[in-house]
């Protein structure tokens, strides 16, 4: 259903006689006060003291030139279809006391003591009054106009949200634009971020077997050896378990398969008693160093870790050092 008068502007005369006058400033007053939240007005069939029942609701009031015009909503089917084929040739708006809409009526054979909203009786309920207004559903040129008004008001409405909607379009292109910048910054952080992990984790593990080294744990050639395993291990790939990267074996149990590797050095038996190597080379001079080595050396091993064992092993004879201490001397300088 189309927007539709109300009320207009001009002087009536109400069934007792009264007389009144109704002026823009009046009807601009009327659509400013109605607020649907606070009291939506029923659309009903005749004027019912309770306002039952609704066959649609009144969204809002406007005031189109001398005109109040009602925007109904949710009307029922059925009503729409009454209504269409005739049945209702009036409407009448009944107010309360401060001019508050209270609904608004359809009838039917009931004729209008003037034509055109020029109607006005005063009714009183049993707890308020009510002032209602007749008029006619006949469309005359000064009702098209008046709707043709409200059909401008209308589109410049859309108009405006079309014209947001395409700003806010923009808006997520751009965003979507920055969220795609982001994830791409946010994925190479990650990747760098897990680089620098594993260099990390290789650093402390060649560190762990330095020290196992410095103790006797290890050869140079096992420390080697180790370390090629470690790096094969990094390539398998691990779960995620709470935030631990760990490897499911076959029987099930979890772990990260270097920290396996370090508890398995960890049981190895001493390969080199060092004191024992120290008191030779105190005994025997730079001579018992080279022996030493050769017993101590595995084959392929790394030219530059036999080269410090060489350094430790020449401190320990100079400083008096264990090789624990002199391999930190060494390392230091």
């Amino acid at each position: 259903m189309k927007p539709f008068e109300i009320l207009r502007t001009g002087k009536f005369t109400d069934s007792k006689g009264r007389n009144h006058e109704f002026t823009e400033a009046d009807l601009e007053e009327r659509a400013s006060k109605y607020n649907s939240e606070k009291h939506e007005a029923p659309i009903c069939i005749g004027h019912p003291k309770d306002n039952k029942p609704a066959w649609g609701w009144i969204e809002k009031l406007e005031k189109v030139g001398d005109r109040l015009i009602a925007m109904p909503k949710e009307l029922i089917a059925e009503f729409e279809e009454m209504v269409e084929k005739g049945m209702f040739k009036k409407r009448s708006a009944s107010f309360y006391a401060d001019g508050t809409l209270r609904h608004v009526a359809f009838l039917g054979a009931q004729p209008p003591a003037v034509k055109g909203l020029a109607d006005v009786e005063f009714k009183e309920s049993e707890e308020e009054t009510v002032f209602e207004f007749e008029e006619t559903s006949t469309d005359t040129a000064e009702s098209l106009k008046v709707q043709v008004k409200v059909l401008e008001d209308q589109v410049k409405d859309l108009e405006s949200k079309a014209a947001e909607a395409e700003s806010l379009r923009g808006k997520v292109q751009e965003f979507a634009e920055q969220s795609a910048e982001l994830t791409q910054m946010k994925n190479d952080a990650e990747d760098r971020l897990k680089e620098l992990n594993l260099k990390l984790r290789t650093m402390e593990f060649e560190q762990f077997l330095q020290g196992q080294m410095a103790y006797g744990m290890l050869t140079p050639a096992q420390m080697e050896m180790c370390m090629k395993i470690c790096d094969a291990l990094d390539a398998v790939e691990l779960k995620d378990n709470g935030g631990a990267l760990v490897f499911e074996f076959s029987d099930h149990t979890m772990a990260n398969p270097r920290d396996v590797l370090v508890e398995f050095i960890k049981t190895m038996p001493k390969m080199v008693e060092l004191s024992e190597v120290a008191n030779r080379n105190n005994a025997e001079g730079l001579d018992g160093v080279e022996e030493d080595i050769t017993e101590f050396a595995e084959a392929n091993v790394d030219p530059d870790r036999l080269e410090l064992h060489k350094k430790v092993l020449a401190c320990m004879k100079k400083d008096g050092l264990p090789y624990a201490a002199a391999l930190k001397k060494v390392t230091k300088k």
